[in-house]
């Protein structure tokens, strides 16, 4: 029986190859004038190549001030179509639909080019930056109008198929249609059919540019999901005008972008269930008759995505940092490989977070993205080389260097792989942080390349391997807790302590002391086993290095299971089981506590680096031994010395 996923499907008079759309994430591959450069062509080509049916390229402003990022590509001008012909052409090769998604960000646009200034339906303020957009007038939206239009018709003089235009995510085609933002008492404001105005407008100039046959989507929200923003009922109504006024396909999401605390319902992290979004989709499609895109971490799992399919709540799904993980995605699940896939973890760190301060993005799961590299060269010269430590780094390193041909053993003195990641995946939600080890520990495996366990290396053995390369990967170990209180009884190894944990009754109290990640994840876990958790720290704020939106998802787990967050606070007695600590000058005391958990950081493990140096021996040192302490860092370095070797 052929997989739903990849059967055809007709978007107006536009015939698919299958039902796979690669969702208009952004790169940060541009050069800031707005042109698309050959790593924008070679990125969404590759995922053309292996299969995905349409790709949606990545948000293209249509007017100078709607540059959402300083590496956005732009549709302002007939100069940028010959590099986007290059684009399509590259896509079309490969017998991908390609299209183009249009958008203005309005009023949250941070990042505006030089001369350019915010505008929106209303002068409503930044709500954290503070900065107030310039409220637009009848003429400057029918300039705006136009520029949609101008922008359809260079998409598909560029050879395109299609356009998507992006009215969701509190860009300005929502900010119009969201009472939050819309304060107008003109025929563009007040009532939903006037809020809708504008968006309708866009639909009728796109056509009127484009012609009849040429494809129009229009991506939306179901739920704003602000307080006081657009609604589900209000994006139903919205749907359906679309569909009258011609638009031939829509691709359902929600949230906002201005907001790390939005975001996080936006951009799915580890917290969210995969198909987060698709009973949106479901509701949408009931009330139109045009096809239905869904979204939300359906790369997660192909059955999950066929099944919203077969189910019927939607005409197509969209993958969107799952192939950033794995470009070979689509190739993999229809030769019946899906158990190879390597998985987005949903911890946005590589690319979210990335765009966001303008850096070219890059995957925790695939080192490879950004550096316009998409197979791993071979080495001219075969050599043989030892990895010392298994974790995540590690094995990275002995990855790819196998993959380049090279004789790779690894060492590992405890007795399983993983190392710190596998300690994070115990933490509620983040059991998928698991993939991380899984992928690698797999790919060796079928590289053939060995993971001897129990096996501490000494400069003696390293020796006697007559090694060309060693690569030293020790990690880390958790700081001590430099008191006098340190053997207090309560007083446990944090790490033992979560890992060996059960489920406990009648709430007896546990502190981790320290905010930081393993603080704050140990206190979640610790609460869901049945604690009642205090998290203490020293400073004044908590989860500082966390990831904003998976830190602003963290903050709403601990609230949900109840975990107290005690900050600029010190530890100063233990008597039996009363805590004793002073903050803003006051001691106080908590009472009944079993367990003190010191969450103080980590230390570098630099034994055997520290033994090689002595004697003269010539290794690398990669991941946390290095000082690096997010494993975006620790995967990226490792994957960045094998390609040397």
């Amino acid at each position: 029986m052929e997989n739903i996923l990849f059967t055809p499907i007709k978007v107006g008079s536009l015939q698919l190859r299958n039902r796979l759309v690669m969702a208009p994430m952004g790169t940060n591959f541009g050069k800031g004038d707005g042109k698309v450069t050959q790593m924008h062509i070679n990125h969404y080509a590759e995922r053309a190549k292996n299969g995905i049916g349409t790709i949606i390229v990545e948000a293209m402003y249509i007017h100078p001030s709607g540059a959402h990022r300083k590496w956005a590509i732009g549709m302002t001008n007939d100069n940028f179509i010959p590099g986007l012909r290059m684009l399509t052409d590259e896509i079309h090769k490969y017998g991908s639909a390609a299209v183009a998604q249009l958008n203005h960000t309005g009023r949250i646009n941070a990042f505006c080019k030089e001369g350019a200034h915010n505008i929106g339906p209303s002068a409503v303020p930044h709500r954290v930056t503070g900065v107030i957009p310039h409220a637009l007038s009848i003429a400057e939206i029918e300039d705006m109008v136009k520029c949609y239009g101008d922008g359809a018709a260079r998409a598909k003089a560029a050879g395109f198929d299609a356009v998507e235009v992006h009215a969701g995510h509190s860009y300005l085609i929502q900010q119009f249609v969201s009472r939050l933002w819309n304060k107008r008492v003109d025929e563009y404001g007040g009532c939903l059919d006037n809020r809708i105005r504008f968006a309708l407008e866009i639909v009728a100039e796109i056509r009127r540019r484009v012609g009849e046959s040429f494809p129009i989507g229009f991506r939306i929200d179901y739920d704003e999901m602000i307080p006081g923003g657009q609604s589900p009922e209000e994006s139903i109504y919205l749907a359906k005008k679309l569909e009258e006024a011609g638009v031939d396909v829509l691709h359902v999401s929600g949230g906002s972008n201005e907001t790390p605390e939005d975001m996080r319902k936006l951009i799915g992290t580890m917290y969210l269930e995969p198909g987060y979004f698709v009973e949106a989709a479901a509701a949408i499609k009931k009330a139109v008759k045009i096809p239905v895109i869904a979204v939300g971490r359906l790369g997660a799992d192909p059955a999950l995505a066929a099944g919203v399919l077969e189910s019927g709540k939607a005409d197509m799904i969209t993958l969107g940092r799952a192939l950033y993980a794995d470009p070979l995605w689509a190739k993999k699940v229809q030769e019946g490989r899906g158990e190879e896939i390597v998985k987005c973890v949903a911890c946005n760190q590589g690319c979210i977070e990335r765009l966001k301060i303008m850096e070219v993005i890059t995957c925790m799961q695939n080192p490879l993205l950004g550096r316009d590299i998409y197979e791993i060269p071979k080495a001219k010269v075969r050599k043989k080389i030892l990895v010392v430590g298994a974790g995540v780094a590690g094995m990275e390193a002995a990855r790819v260097a196998a993959r380049r041909g090279h004789d790779v053993t690894v060492w590992e003195a405890g007795g399983r792989v993983g190392g710190q990641v596998l300690q994070a995946s115990l933490s509620p939600g983040k059991d998928v942080f698991r993939e991380i080890i899984y992928s690698r520990e797999n790919d060796l495996k079928r590289l053939g390349v060995p993971i001897i366990l129990n096996r501490r290396a000494s400069v003696e053995d390293v020796l006697s391997g007559n090694y060309d390369e060693v690569i030293v990967a020790e990690g880390s170990t958790p700081a001590s807790l430099n008191t006098q209180w340190i053997n207090a009884p309560i007083v446990k190894n944090t790490l033992q302590f979560l890992e060996d944990n059960q489920p406990v009754e009648g709430m007896p109290a546990a502190i981790m002391l320290g905010g930081g990640s393993i603080g704050l994840e140990g206190g979640h876990q610790l609460a869901e086993l049945g604690y009642k958790v205090y998290v203490m720290e020293l400073y004044e704020e908590v989860g500082g290095a966390t990831v904003p939106t998976v830190r602003a998802a963290l903050f709403e787990e601990l609230e949900k299971s109840g975990v107290q967050i005690i900050t600029a606070a010190s530890l100063c007695e233990i008597d039996g089981n009363d805590v004793y600590y002073i903050q803003n000058g006051r001691k106080k005391c908590l009472h009944n506590v079993v367990a003190v958990c010191p969450a103080v950081g980590v230390r570098p493990t630099t034994a055997l680096a520290g033994e090689l140096t002595k004697v003269g021996v010539r290794f690398h040192s990669v991941g946390a031994c290095t000082g690096k302490g997010m494993a975006l860092e620790c995967i990226t370095d490792a994957c960045t010395l094998s390609l040397t070797l």
